[in-house]
């Protein structure tokens, strides 16, 4: 019924859970701070190159560069803003990946957006970027830590997969646009 009036089917999202209170992995090695005006900068670059198998990117009516713009202008809105706080990992001096969290609950910490600059994937950086972030939930009293995914980048369901986090039901999302002319 819905795709008979124009909604597409996107992609299917799953919402990875974890709870803290039973983990007592080491920190993962990394620096953890709020991001500072240069590094919400850095940031909001390695958002914009960083994603391709979210909805904007993988919908041929929208494509990869308005998705990269939305990543990009997500990140950059971040500092100042009154729920969501934009988080740098760095190693050393190096921003290695950001984390964008929201305290939605007292104690749950809902990661909104995550990501590792794509020049420094494949070196066990997100591994790494998760422990550090999960450390700095259960130092900042969460107990539980959540997210949402898209199925299809199975990278990152591994990588949720291995620390342990649960997979609630999946949801899908449907985008709708009115047809030329309409």
């Amino acid at each position: 019924m819905l795709q008979d009036c124009g909604f597409r089917c996107i992609e299917t999202m799953l919402r990875p859970e974890l709870n803290l209170e039973a983990r007592h992995e080491a920190a993962g090695g990394l620096r953890i701070q709020d991001a500072t005006a240069a590094e919400a900068q850095r940031a909001a670059d390695i958002a914009a190159q960083a994603f391709g198998t979210e909805r904007f990117h993988t919908d041929p009516r929208l494509g990869p560069a308005l998705g990269n713009e939305r990543y990009r202008r997500w990140v950059a809105s971040c500092l100042g803003h009154p729920r969501q706080r934009l988080l740098s990992l760095l190693r050393g001096q190096d921003l290695v990946a950001f984390f964008v969290v929201e305290r939605q609950e007292p104690d749950l910490c809902y990661w909104h957006l995550t990501a590792v600059d794509p020049t420094h994937q494949g070196h066990g950086l997100g591994r790494m970027s998760w422990l550090t972030a999960l450390h700095w939930a259960r130092a900042e009293g969460c107990r539980a830590v959540a997210s949402s995914i898209v199925a299809r980048n199975v990278r990152v369901l591994n990588l949720y997969a291995s620390l342990g986090f649960r997979f609630s039901s999946p949801m899908n999302t449907y985008h709708w646009m009115p047809e030329a002319g309409s």
